[in-house]
């Protein structure tokens, strides 16, 4: 019998590879402008396009959005909220003019680049959407907005399959408090991808500290350690997947692997007598057993 385990590299929950949104809902424009200077043009007054958006009514909002403009075509606040309702009414390719305009008007203005990459990543524009996100980021001191930008660049990376870099930035959305628990999961699944079992055992340390708790996570560092020959790690991983899961056979089969390559003999056959009465029909339940009486276990 092959003393191996099972490969347990699996997504943590479906999730949509759709961007993550604020929504334009929280555009507020005509609060935030800056009162203007003595002798400047009057701001747009966008007090009734903001209660049209608050309402989602988008489309009637772009249509005075869109009117204001001809009056106010160097207005950042307004070109912010109608880029912010192109991009909910799925317009992408209309924002993209008004919020790079925008951008160019006022750097600093904050949600625009949030916005801007939303469109970049729908027209195509992977790497600019990548680029904004992080702008976005270091603009903005409004959490919500950082940990969005950051889960944003989290997903783009990992369609990309650049592990590092998106775990880097799914840390940081669940230190935002943008992600829930369940991600730390996902964490971990990155650092395993990467090759790198230390950091994903510690990601799921800190989600248990956040009350997540997964015995296939567990059970998935495990296997990787146990891949590497690092048996004593594989089997507190696997130890961890049993103290969540108890009558989780694979877990008490992968424990007993674990240390028995470790040379903890004893112990590994109790885990084998665990894993034979969970699983007794198991397909290699005769090996097993064998294995037992092998070592004197009877």
């Amino acid at each position: 019998m092959k003393g191996s385990v099972v490969n347990a590299y699996t997504r943590t929950v479906a999730r949509c590879c759709a961007l993550v949104s604020f929504g334009c809902a929280l555009a507020a424009a005509a609060q935030e402008a800056p009162a203007p200077q003595p002798g400047a043009a009057q701001p747009a007054d966008l007090a009734a396009a903001s209660r049209l958006v608050q309402a989602g009514s988008y489309d009637e909002a772009e249509r005075a959005l869109a009117a204001l403009e001809e009056r106010h075509p160097d207005d950042p606040p307004l070109l912010r909220m109608r880029g912010e309702v192109l991009v909910a009414l799925q317009r992408f390719a209309d924002a993209l003019p008004v919020l790079r305009r925008c951008a160019d008007l006022d750097p600093t203005l904050t949600r625009v680049q949030f916005q801007l990459g939303t469109a970049l990543v729908a027209t195509g524009d992977r790497a600019g959407a990548l680029e904004a996100f992080a702008r976005e980021i270091a603009l903005n001191d409004d959490a919500n907005v950082d940990g969005l930008s950051h889960l944003n660049r989290f997903l783009l990376l990992e369609q990309d399959r650049d592990w590092q870099r998106a775990a880097t930035e799914l840390e940081a959305a669940l230190g935002l408090g943008s992600a829930a628990p369940e991600a730390w999961g996902d964490l971990a699944m990155l650092h395993l991808e990467a090759g790198r079992p230390e950091e994903a055992a510690r990601a799921l340390d800190s989600g248990l500290a956040a009350g997540f708790r997964s015995a296939r996570h567990l059970y998935s560092v495990g296997a990787a350690y146990f891949k590497k020959k690092e048996f004593v790690p594989a089997g507190d991983a696997f130890r961890k997947a049993l103290e969540v899961e108890p009558e989780n056979a694979d877990a008490a089969r992968s424990l007993g692997m674990a240390l028995d390559a470790a040379g903890q003999k004893a112990e590994a056959l109790q885990h084998f007598r665990r894993y034979l009465e969970l699983r007794p029909d198991a397909a290699d339940a005769a090996q097993i057993a064998e294995r037992i009486r092998a070592a004197g276990g009877g």
